[in-house]
């Protein structure tokens, strides 16, 4: 005889009210197309209301829940931070919600590289952290599926060189070198 037991495993459901998106580092820019945050099939991003750490010409907060996803920074719809330490972007969506999906779509005529590496945090009404995903890629868009793990398993250390690529060249006379972006994240 064979059993089996069919054991339906359901996925965690969070209710929270904030996205928080973080750079950790001393020199670096936040630009964003646009940001989906899904409650079942429904984006609900447009009805909340976001900020960011600071404003680069009029590349405000908001044009990433616009709804237009298309990362060309010259058609103005894509979010942008000064450059300084730590920008960050946040969603208040009101109310605590039951979130199933994020989609953060990427700039994507230049500089796409500048979200790596970030954190994308999903907030109680209090701000306590219910759910940590990482960007550790450069890509024009990114899915997160938080209900579907409690625990994100890239999450981002504030010490960019833990979260760096190192290149060796084969020249022992030139020394190692470390991109220019992530060495400016140290200085």
């Amino acid at each position: 005889y064979f059993c089996w037991f069919a054991h339906a495993q359901s996925a965690q459901t969070f209710m929270g009210q904030y996205i928080l998106i973080e750079l950790p580092g001393a020199e670096r820019t936040l630009s964003l197309a646009e940001v989906k945050v899904y409650s079942g099939q429904k984006n609900i991003a447009p009805q909340g209301k976001s900020a960011q750490a600071s404003t680069f010409g009029d590349a405000n907060a908001a044009k990433a829940i616009d709804g237009n996803p298309s990362g060309d920074f010259f058609g103005h719809s894509v979010t942008s931070t000064a450059t300084q330490p730590n920008p960050w972007w946040e969603l208040d969506l009101g109310s605590e919600e039951p979130i199933t999906k994020i989609i953060i779509h990427n700039r994507v005529d230049c500089c796409g590289d500048r979200i790596n590496p970030a954190r994308v945090l999903f907030l109680d009404k209090m701000k306590r952290v219910l759910w940590e995903g990482g960007i550790r890629t450069t890509a024009t868009q990114y899915e997160f599926n938080p209900a579907q793990s409690s625990k994100s398993g890239a999450s981002i250390s504030p010490n960019l060189l833990r979260n760096s690529t190192f290149q060796q060249r084969t020249n022992h006379s030139i020394p190692d070198y470390w991109d220019l972006h992530h060495a400016a994240g140290l200085t």
